[in-house]
């Protein structure tokens, strides 16, 4: 007769972390690296105001991503198991670095309708 081993107490926080990481960068580089750029009309545009500029702010964002999901699991797979507070307080920083990065990308070279 075998026994399962029970589930693990951080799998449900492993899981929430990889799959808020994935939405992250999904939609940096789906919805807010293809934007438009909002730039005033000069020749040559200001630092910062080419779409080159808002594909270097998403690569930029994804490697913070990775650091901090990589962050968040050494922190969840170590500490978390015998703090479980710690373990949510990590992947919730985690949302909101994921959250930042959107929006940092999104009004990176500015922001159109």
């Amino acid at each position: 007769m075998t026994t399962s081993a029970p589930p693990s107490p951080v799998r449900p926080l492993v899981t929430a972390a990889t799959v808020t990481v994935l939405v992250a960068a999904a939609a940096v580089w789906a919805y807010a690296v293809p934007r438009e750029v909002a730039c005033p009309l000069v020749h040559p545009p200001p630092p910062g105001c080419t779409p080159e500029s808002r594909e270097r702010a998403g690569i930029v964002w994804t490697v913070v991503l990775a650091l901090a999901y990589a962050g968040v699991l050494a922190v969840v797979l170590t500490v978390g198991r015998r703090r479980r507070a710690v373990a949510v307080a990590a992947v919730t920083a985690l949302a909101v670095c994921a959250a930042v990065a959107v929006v940092a990308v999104l009004f990176s070279t500015g922001f159109v309708f």
